[in-house]
């Protein structure tokens, strides 16, 4: 690594320049001084804002892209036949992983890695921002991009901490030096990766054990498989790893948010200490997000700048902007409202269905939900859980499966989603063309109404149609 890695090599090339985590890398390469460029099948939000730092973007891949190279860097979807993938090795070009990288740029840093099946973007997001009102040089990557900069990197002074959205999917969690580290929840969500849902487990294990044995291991009580997992480590390992535990519904938590107030498109609520690991009392934390699941992203993050000795008050989310499609209120259209969101699992759906919920049930509303699934593996993994989740809508429309690349033939479709569902809710129909959401929406709507854009494929394109089509009313 260290010999192929100095800024004198050349240039280092990004295949999928455009994704969330790769761009964001070169973001901060840039900014580190080092040569870099990338390719991306398509143009998007992040090669646009790539081309607007000066970065050479090249849409399509080919080999022509790779000619004057000297490194080529790839994310785990980069398959072993792209075209520029099999130049450089042909061509004895070094090829190196994302969390190759990642070990290399986040070196001699103190990396706080948060990782977990749900709520991790939002809590890196919010400890990013945390650490911009305190002023403390940092480094932040964020698998999402943040409302208030519309950037996903964020970078103050040398950086000294890095705040590492650290990615299970694929095992790249566990390929970086931590120094501490938080656990949001741990679901099953990546088994094609994992083999098992023990093999999840233990890969959450070791990236608890392998931080710094100074740094503090931040682990969310509330979650069934992070439960387990303290479960299959000794007491001895649990203060070893400077286990701190936290939650909401589990009062056992070393730290707890209480007193819960949750209002359409904030909460607000208090934090005591349970032990004396991180003696807190700090009352009325107003953060401008709804729902459980966000109350517990925030209380992670303030958790986390405590222990940098981050002074806290109860203003200090207040102004929080948010990530893009996590919840985001798109439009108003007529007396209803659109919201665009990024979930994908059983477990963000019904989280999201129910916030919408507690916000349409005060004004007699429904709530319509157009879903895209991803990946044909995670539907067949998954099936019954979705079928169960997504009936909490009033109405569903689903897609056709967002297909990721997958050599997977699978026995569960979009329309079998739409058969199983309909057992429990007779409002689910297959949508087959997403162009046409804007005119549902016209058609079924009804005052106080919530519509739902949801999924992490390319349905999350049909925002700008949905705001063109529908912004004259």
């Amino acid at each position: 690594m260290e010999k192929i890695m100095p800024k004198k090599l050349g240039v280092f090339h990004i295949v999928g320049i455009g994704g969330i985590g790769m761009s964001a890398i070169a973001k901060i390469m840039l900014n580190m001084g080092y040569n870099v460029q990338g390719s991306n099948l398509d143009a998007n939000f992040n090669t646009k804002s790539l081309q607007k730092l000066g970065i050479n973007v090249f849409i399509g891949h080919s080999e022509n892209n790779v000619q004057n190279i000297n490194c080529l860097i790839i994310s785990s979807i980069i398959l072993s036949d792209n075209v520029e993938v099999r130049y450089a090795k042909k061509n004895q070009i070094p090829v190196l992983k994302k969390g190759d990288i990642l070990s290399h740029l986040t070196k001699g840093k103190d990396v706080i890695s948060i990782s977990g099946s749900h709520g991790k973007t939002t809590t890196s997001a919010l400890l990013t921002y945390i650490l911009k009102q305190a002023d403390l040089s940092h480094i932040s990557l964020v698998g999402g991009i943040m409302n208030g900069e519309q950037t996903n990197v964020n970078m103050l002074g040398q950086g000294k901490h890095f705040i590492l959205e650290s990615d299970e999917s694929d095992g790249t969690f566990n390929m970086v030096r931590n120094h501490s580290v938080v656990v949001t929840n741990i679901d099953r969500e990546h088994l094609e990766y994992f083999h098992s849902y023990q093999d999840l487990l233990n890969g959450f294990k070791k990236f608890i054990a392998q931080k710094d044995s100074k740094g503090f291991a931040l682990v969310c009580i509330d979650s069934p498989g992070v439960i387990q997992i303290l479960q299959e480590l000794s007491c001895e390992k649990i203060k070893k790893y400077n286990i701190i535990s936290y939650g909401i519904t589990n009062l056992e938590a070393d730290i707890v948010a209480y007193n819960i107030r949750y209002f359409d498109y904030y909460s607000i609520f208090d934090i005591k200490s349970n032990s004396d690991i991180l003696p807190i009392n700090v009352r009325d934390i107003k953060i401008p997000l709804p729902g459980a699941h966000n109350v517990l992203n925030g209380l992670a993050a303030i958790i986390s700048a405590l222990k940098m000795d981050i002074t806290i008050n109860s203003l200090i989310l207040e102004n929080f902007k948010g990530v893009k499609r996590r919840f985001n209120k798109i439009l108003e259209y007529k007396e209803s409202i659109i919201i665009d969101d990024y979930a994908h699992h059983p477990t963000e759906v019904k989280a999201i269905l129910k916030t919408a919920r507690n916000i349409s049930d005060k004004n007699s509303g429904r709530v319509i939900l157009f879903f895209q699934p991803h990946k044909i593996s995670r539907v067949k993994e998954l099936f019954q859980e979705f079928v169960e989740s997504l009936s909490k809508a009033d109405i569903v429309f689903i897609t056709e499966i967002f297909d990721v690349g997958e050599s997977l033939l699978s026995s569960k479709s979009s329309r079998d989603l739409v058969k199983y569902i309909k057992k429990i809710n007779s409002n689910c129909f297959f949508l087959e063309d997403m162009q046409q959401i804007p005119d549902f929406i016209k058609s079924y709507y009804q005052k106080h109404d919530i519509f739902i854009i949801m999924g992490a494929g390319d349905i999350s394109c049909m925002r700008d149609m949905i705001e063109h089509k529908l912004y004259q009313y």
